[in-house]
């Protein structure tokens, strides 16, 4: 069965979760530092296709209100980008305020602590991501 990849989107470092050939568990699945977005998106494609990915679920930063911020438009470009190369996949926006903040939360949980790791807070804010979604949209 197609899986889902969590993306938590950043201008230096993307998170990553995937979700389980089941699509109801996420898990962190590692994080990619770039600053080249063209290559982002190759090493992406590729990671699509080794997993047999039918949905990439971004994260969407928007305010507490609802707005778009800077960030969220930067998103949505990143995101059209996706669907330009990955065209056979489904592409997702999906709320992620406060992912970050539950990442750091659910890491000093196990006594670590998140600025040593910020690849891992990355990781696990992506899984929250694809979680979020596996769970509201998925079965």
């Amino acid at each position: 069965m197609p899986r889902c990849l969590g993306i938590d989107f950043g201008k230096k470092r993307v998170g990553l979760a995937i979700s389980d050939p089941e699509g109801i568990i996420a898990q962190p699945f590692g994080a990619i530092e770039w600053d080249d977005l063209d290559e982002l998106i190759g090493h992406l494609k590729a990671i699509a296709l080794e997993k047999h990915v039918e949905t990439v679920v971004v994260g969407h930063p928007i305010y507490p209100s609802g707005d778009d911020s800077e960030m969220s438009r930067e998103v949505g470009n990143f995101a059209e980008r996706l669907r330009q190369a990955l065209s056979d996949v489904k592409i997702v926006l999906v709320d992620e305020r406060y992912s970050s903040k539950e990442a750091e939360a659910a890491i000093r949980e196990t006594g670590k602590k998140p600025s040593r790791d910020k690849a891992a807070v990355d990781a696990v804010a992506a899984s929250l991501i694809l979680q979020t979604y596996l769970g509201r949209y998925v079965r």
